[in-house]
């Protein structure tokens, strides 16, 4: 059932993009996944039709099931960014040393961001990434 989950959100994510951001080709799309959503987004960059400029990973991880290759191939030239919380209670020892190796394999480096908050989106620390040009 896991499969079908997986498969049946990136149809839904892939039929928003029609509906919504093919009326705006000029647009500059950052995704966003936060916690848990860091996986659902990092599979619709593998697996769906998303094209964007800017992915921000917060608070979560990549998921261990993506395809590295495909990724190398996908994430290229790609601005990324992976952001926690110094005192989120989710983000336990180790986990960011596990981006860090995950990222390799896909052969990006994201720029990497800590702040002084829990499991949260700080509106400061977005706004200054989202004021990073591409």
């Amino acid at each position: 059932d896991r499969l079908v989950d997986i498969h049946n959100y990136l149809q839904y994510l892939d039929g928003i993009k029609r509906g919504v951001l093919d009326q705006c080709p000029e647009a500059e799309i950052t995704l966003l996944g936060f916690s848990q959503g860091d996986a659902t987004v990092s599979r619709w960059v593998m697996h769906g039709e998303a094209n964007w400029q800017r992915l921000i990973l917060w608070g979560g991880l990549w998921p261990p099931d993506l395809p590295f290759a495909l990724g190398r191939e996908k994430l290229t030239g790609k601005e990324i960014h992976f952001v926690y919380g110094k005192k989120d209670p989710f983000f336990k020892p180790g986990h960011l040393e596990t981006l860090v190796e995950l990222s390799s394999k896909l052969n990006v480096r994201p720029f990497i961001r800590p702040f002084d908050g829990e499991h949260e989106i700080d509106l400061d620390v977005l706004s200054e990434i989202m004021a990073i040009k591409p």
